[in-house]
């Protein structure tokens, strides 16, 4: 379950945390889930997410930040590495995630073999191989939804890295990326 603020807070909670919070029942939050109280979204790989809006309180803190700037040069090789020395590696090197791409790979030319073969019959679609494909099309999704869910959580923890830092100003490199995207060379490491 998410919860968003004014400030867009997104938290997930269990469903014990989630009643005592709002101080009801797990039943009754039960309850207001089958009458349809709680809006409920399903995306098109099988996932569910639930909104909900609460009021919290606002507590003003002062940050105290540090004297010094931070700057980011984003690489090919390399995610990023920041003026301060700490070098963030690339998360398309890392052996999970080529796991998952080869994975990915293998179920891609599956599924192509499917559909040259329901063409090469000229079956109908509504078969029962189409079942077969149907179910190879949720896993090229679950694994296309993966490998991006990865890579923002990677992304998200770099930024939290940075901002906990505490920088005056942080400085990005400005990188012509329509220009490198025409690079053969470097287009397919710039797309991930």
């Amino acid at each position: 379950m998410c919860i968003y603020s004014k400030k867009v807070i997104m938290k997930q909670y269990k469903p014990k945390e989630f009643s005592e919070m709002l101080n009801v029942s797990v039943k009754t939050l039960q309850s207001w889930d089958n009458q349809g109280v709680l809006p409920a979204y399903r995306n098109p790989k099988g996932r569910y997410f639930v909104s909900v809006l609460c009021e919290l309180e606002e507590m003003a803190t002062k940050l105290a930040l540090n004297k010094i700037g931070l700057g980011i040069d984003l690489g090919v090789k390399d995610f990023a590495t920041r003026s301060d020395g700490i070098v963030h590696e690339n998360i398309n090197k890392t052996i999970k995630v080529k796991k998952i791409e080869k994975r990915l790979k293998r179920e891609q030319r599956s599924l192509a073999r499917k559909f040259e073969n329901l063409k090469k019959r000229g079956e109908k679609s509504v078969t029962n191989k189409r079942v077969d494909i149907d179910k190879n099309v949720l896993r090229v999704q679950k694994l296309h939804a993966r490998l991006a869910n990865i890579r923002i959580e990677y992304v998200k923890s770099i930024v939290t890295n940075v901002v906990k830092t505490k920088p005056t100003f942080i400085t990005v490199e400005d990188l012509n990326v329509k220009g490198m995207m025409k690079n053969k060379h470097l287009s397919k490491t710039i797309a991930k």
